[in-house]
């Protein structure tokens, strides 16, 4: 079933313009499309490796925000320096002899 946009002039009552609605020509294939029967296997393998490149980009920006959440807050809360506080000296600088 196609859907279709019909635009009529008020007065004459003639169509301005007929446009077809998108959805209406894409829906049939969104099926075949995200269950892999549109190409068979050959198109199967391509879905398969889109949909584990997402999941693995998920995983790794959970990780490298988990370390930069912790790297800041081993920094005291500043953000932006790039600074890692060092511990402080206790000892003199010199050597006793």
């Amino acid at each position: 079933m196609r859907r279709a946009l019909v635009f009529i002039h008020r007065y004459s009552g003639l169509a301005i313009a007929i446009f077809l609605v998108a959805a209406s020509l894409t829906a049939p294939l969104m099926l075949p499309i995200h269950g892999g029967r549109i190409a068979g296997f050959a198109g199967g393998v391509p879905m398969m490796a889109a949909g584990l490149v997402i999941v693995l980009l998920s995983i790794t920006g959970i990780v490298l925000w988990r370390e930069k959440r912790g790297a800041r807050r081993y920094a005291g809360g500043r953000t932006g320096t790039g600074a890692v506080p060092c511990p402080r000296s206790t000892g003199s600088v010199h050597a006793s002899e």
